[in-house]
């Protein structure tokens, strides 16, 4: 397996941890008087409403960003996979609204918990003007601040007492695991680079002058910060793995560190690359892939979690949310 689908599975694993951040967002939400903030939208800017608390169409389109960046990593998704990423936010942003309404009722924070944290905030401003300076530009009071602590506090000690410390991780199970697929956690062969890219603007021949220009200065400099005219180029740092960019990484097997490779023409312009480091396969210790066993087991207590808070709630999906393969517009998950 390719190396950034071990990435992709362990961020998938803690995608359902979003709902922390989701709930964390919303406690920093001031609320309008009757429950509900009323919108000037029109009703269908509401995808779901859970014990009648509206989740919004704005919210659901924020946490689809979010697993989008964290699964896709720039890649277009399929309308297959597209189903499953809202299927996935609102499941997780129904498990953050259950979850954010049960530690209203049952858990609590003490005012010293709440000092402590904003003790905490005037230490990293280093000076109680500076504080008050944030509080200023950011258009808040302390009591808002406060409010927002305690609000994070509170769903921090409910996932602790409700999915951390009753998620079961078996090490030896997972070491088991982790030996029968070693082929899943190795880094396939690799080259780190500096990318030197030109656009071309409106001359292309000038453009592809430039970039010989650099290959050659960059023979004799090895180094890209010493090149004499950076103007209208692009520098950044990348690493090519063998079997994901499998094309450039073609044309550059073979070069060793400090030689510049030819000049790779793409339609956006001209790329020259400078090599860093080839670093051969590898496969990553048990040790730095442990937190991908123990995120699932964790995932896996949250969904159990999710179920129980289900059961004593009311949950509706507007039905333009259902879609055709829907269960019907009631509870996502079951």
């Amino acid at each position: 397996m390719k190396r950034w689908f071990v990435v992709g599975r362990f961020l998938m694993v803690l995608v359902v941890f979003i709902m922390l951040d989701v709930a964390c967002a919303k406690v920093d939400a001031p609320e309008k008087e009757g429950g509900s903030e009323k919108a000037e939208a029109p009703s269908k800017a509401n995808v779901a409403r859970v014990n009648g608390k509206d989740i919004t169409m704005a919210e659901l389109m924020q946490v689809m960003s979010n697993i989008k960046k964290m699964q896709f990593m720039g890649k277009k998704p399929s309308e297959e996979d597209i189903h499953q990423i809202k299927k996935n936010a609102l499941d997780s942003l129904i498990f953050t609204e259950l979850a954010r309404q049960y530690a209203e009722k049952n858990i609590k924070v003490t005012e010293q918990d709440v000092n402590d944290e904003v003790g905490k905030l005037k230490t990293h401003l280093k000076r109680e003007e500076a504080y008050q300076d944030y509080l200023k530009k950011s258009g808040t009071t302390e009591e808002d601040i406060r409010k927002k602590i305690e609000g994070r506090l509170r769903m921090q000690k409910l996932f602790q007492q409700e999915v951390n410390s009753k998620a079961i991780f078996n090490e030896e199970a997972a070491r088991k695991e982790y030996n029968e697929q070693k082929k899943f956690f190795t880094i396939p062969e690799r080259i780190e680079v500096e990318d030197i890219y030109i656009h071309p603007k409106e001359d292309k021949e000038k453009a592809k002058k430039k970039a010989e220009d650099i290959a050659a200065e960059l023979k004799e400099v090895k180094e890209v910060s010493k090149l004499k005219d950076k103007a209208g180029i692009g520098i950044k740092t990348v690493t090519l793995y063998k079997d994901r960019d499998a094309g450039l990484f073609q044309k550059l097997e073979g070069l060793q560190p400090e030689q510049i490779s030819p000049i790779i023409e793409e339609k956006s312009g001209y790329h020259v690359f400078l090599v860093r480091r080839m670093i051969p396969e590898e496969l990553t210790p048990f040790d730095k892939v442990k937190g991908f066993f123990q995120g699932r087991a964790k995932q896996k207590r949250a969904k159990e979690w999710y179920e129980e808070l289900k059961k004593e709630a009311t949950i509706e999906i507007m039905p333009e949310q259902a879609g055709k393969k829907s269960d019907g517009g009631k509870k996502p998950g079951n």
